[in-house]
């Protein structure tokens, strides 16, 4: 049912009619089979909760407290305009895109790694307000993972969204350069056919060092960088991206 709901709703900008199409139907059931399995992922770090283990992942929370927090304010001008099929796409890219794509691989432990407390409620809390933003659009398997992600007597089609944040446009600015240093970095390394598990040496050039800080710990494990040097001259023999 909700595969359906989601198949019309996306397709259709107000005042359209539309053609049936049951591709509509497989791009929502793709979109229920992603969020399945990242509801799998983040339950089975349940059991390697450390409430003693550093917090190792501010920078990841921040960035996607933030982009949540910028979501929320584009959707309610887009249900001011009755823009629903927009919405549905914007709630669509915030899952697929910056929870399972990113904030995911960014907060999730190395294999066997234990999780750290802060880590962990946080991203609960941040797929609870995520499946309550999808909730009007694809009500049965949101209520399911809502009841999943925490025991609970409450349920989330009569839960009140919290109240909306400030949005900090250097976090938004730092969390663009980080996906895409990742992104020209896993690029580089297919164009020169160096495999994943093969570790590199990261040479930062850059006038704004400051900038790349909050993230270099990301981009050391994203990259699989076995350093992190910051250098103000060129370096032979390297592979180059900008």
């Amino acid at each position: 049912a909700d595969a359906v709901r989601f198949g019309i709703m996306i397709s259709s900008p107000a005042g359209n009619d539309l053609m049936w199409d049951e591709t509509g139907n497989e791009q929502g059931r793709f979109f229920i089979n992603k969020m399945w399995n990242a509801l799998k992922l983040v339950k089975s770090w349940e059991e390697r909760v450390d409430a003693n283990a550093k917090a190792q992942n501010e920078f990841a929370i921040q960035w996607f407290e933030n982009r949540l927090q910028e979501v929320r304010t584009q959707l309610d001008d887009q249900f001011a305009d009755f823009r629903l099929s927009e919405s549905l796409k914007t709630i669509y890219s915030l899952i697929w895109d910056d929870f399972c794509s990113w904030y995911l691989e960014w907060a999730k432990p190395g294999f066997e790694q234990p999780v750290d407390k802060i880590t962990y409620e946080k991203t609960i809390s941040f797929f609870e307000e995520l499946v309550q933003l999808l909730h009007p659009f694809m009500p049965f398997v949101t209520e399911d993972i809502y009841h999943q992600l925490n025991d609970r007597k409450d349920d989330i089609i009569i839960k009140e969204l919290p109240k909306i944040k400030d949005v900090d446009t250097s976090l938004t600015a730092a969390g663009n350069l980080l996906k895409e240093t990742i992104t020209a970095i896993r690029d580089a390394r297919n164009k020169n056919k160096l495999k994943p598990k093969e570790p590199v040496q990261l040479f930062i050039q850059t006038a704004e060092e400051a900038i790349y800080k909050p993230i270099e710990n990301i981009i050391s494990r994203q990259a699989n960088a076995e350093s992190v040097e910051f250098t103000k001259e060129n370096i032979a023999d390297s592979i180059t991206v900008v």
